[in-house]
Order: C-alpha cells, then sequence, then structure tokens
C-alpha cells in the first residue's frame, strides 16, 4: 500500500505522470512476457509432436 500511495503522490506532484505510468506497465509487461513466453514454449512442443507423426 505505501508503494501505490508514493506512486499516487508523484502523479500529484509531477506534472508529467510518465514515470509511475511506465513502471506500473513494466511491473504488468514481465507479468505478460512470462506468461507468453510459457505458452509459446507449449505451441512448440505441440508443433513438434505432430511434425514427428507426419514422418
Amino acid at each position: 500500500m505505501t508503494l501505490d500511495g508514493f506512486s499516487f503522490r508523484s502523479v500529484q506532484f509531477s506534472p508529467v505522470p510518465v514515470s509511475p505510468l511506465t513502471v506500473t506497465l513494466t511491473v504488468t509487461g514481465t507479468g505478460t512476457d512470462n506468461e507468453n513466453e510459457n505458452e509459446n514454449e507449449n505451441e512448440n512442443e505441440n508443433e513438434n509432436e505432430n511434425e514427428n507423426e507426419y514422418e
């Protein structure tokens, strides 16, 4: 909660609320990136299995 309150205060004092927005984007971005990487790995495994079946 203290981090959230601090980010909101920085938005109020700074004329351009870019820094707190970028921080939240990077935090959420890393989470989605990790999920996407796992999904891509699963897709690649499925593709490899299909190729083996055709052989």
